[in-house]
């Protein structure tokens, strides 16, 4: 296994059994600092309407997918299911990770 370098971050579950490495650039990886020092119990605006559209819509998110984007970094997606089944939502990729 390769050392990581100064742009590799980790991410684990609570239960540590799962874990996600991947590169940010600085200045993305303060912001991702800043959203996960701010914890779970403060206000998120944004994140707060995203979950009460789910909520209105009756989708439930099942699963996100981080894909290599030919060299120019991660690219994200969304899926969500529906009563006519799952959707996916591409999207920037440290959004899911965010959230």
């Amino acid at each position: 296994m390769s050392r990581p370098s100064a742009g590799d971050h980790r991410l684990e579950d609570v239960g540590r059994r799962l874990a996600l490495t991947f590169y940010a650039d600085p200045d993305e990886a303060r912001r991702l600092g800043r959203e996960l020092d701010r914890g779970r119990k403060t206000c998120h605006p944004v994140y707060d309407f995203i979950g009460g559209l789910l909520q209105t819509l009756g989708a439930t998110p099942s699963r996100v997918v981080l894909d290599d984007v030919d060299g120019e970094g991660i690219g994200g997606t969304v899926f969500v299911r529906v009563a006519a089944g799952e959707i996916g939502v591409p999207c920037y990729a440290p959004g899911p990770i965010e959230a």
